[in-house]
Parts: structure tokens; sequence; C-alpha cells
């Protein structure tokens, strides 16, 4: 049985919109009004027939969600070197499931409509793995 802990509401009669914990998971359940407004559920995007939507005043959030801190974030300009510096491997590992930025470039809608970007001028990440690999590393 999956159990649910309440965190936390702004309603004053003890109804909607309310938060809850999935116990045992990182999920949150939320509860609100149904969206049923024609348009705004045909701007929506991605929808998959079993996801519903639901309204939930920003305030729910701002005094209820879960806040975890975040470590920081080492800058690739101090992780770079170590690309140029291994012995005979390496690897990069992502962990993104997409890049929005790259979303947003030229590149990625020429890319998107078929373009032949391999052969675009390189950047210094491609260069040196060029350079790495030519050394006979991996």
């Amino acid at each position: 049985m999956t159990l649910l802990r309440f965190i936390g509401t702004t309603s004053d009669e003890g109804d909607c919109p309310t938060l809850y914990e999935v116990e045992g998971t990182t999920d949150i359940l939320v509860q609100g009004d149904r969206v049923v407004d024609p348009e705004q559920l045909a701007q929506l995007r991605d929808v998959k027939d079993s996801e519903t939507f639901v309204l939930v005043p920003r305030e729910l959030l701002i005094r209820f969600s879960p806040r975890t801190t975040a470590q920081p974030m080492v800058p690739f300009s101090e992780v770079a070197p170590l690309f140029r510096d291994f012995a005979h491997t390496a690897f990069r590992l992502e962990t993104r499931r997409g890049y929005a930025s790259d979303r947003n470039s030229p590149k990625w809608r020429r890319w998107k409509e078929g373009a032949e970007i391999s052969t675009e001028p390189g950047n210094a990440w491609r260069e040196n793995v060029r350079v790495q690999t030519a050394l006979g590393k991996r």
C-alpha cells in the first residue's frame, strides 16, 4: 500500500489545493481543481492519455514545496583540463535528458530541419577530442 504524507495546504476549509509526499519516493502528489478550459488544455504539450492537470496557487508551492539545497555545480572550465591531461581513457557522463539552451540555438533548428552540422566549424571541446584520440587515447 502506497502511503501519502500530508505536506500542507493553503485552504482554510481543509480541502484542495494540497500537497502530499508519496512515501518511499521522491514524488509529490498535488491536489487541486481540475483544468477543464479547452483553450488552456489545447496549449499543453506532450500530454499522455493517463495525465490530468490541476490548478495550484503559487503560494502553496512557495510555502510547502520540499526544500533541498542543490550542490553548486563545478564550472566546466575547472573540469576541462582533466580531458587534456588524462593518460589513456576519459569519459564525460551526460545526465540531463536535454539541454534547453541547445534547443534555442540556430544550430539546433538547422539540425532539426535535416542540415548536416557535423562539418560546421569545430569548438575547443571537439578539437581536444580530435587531438586526444590522435594520440591513441580513448
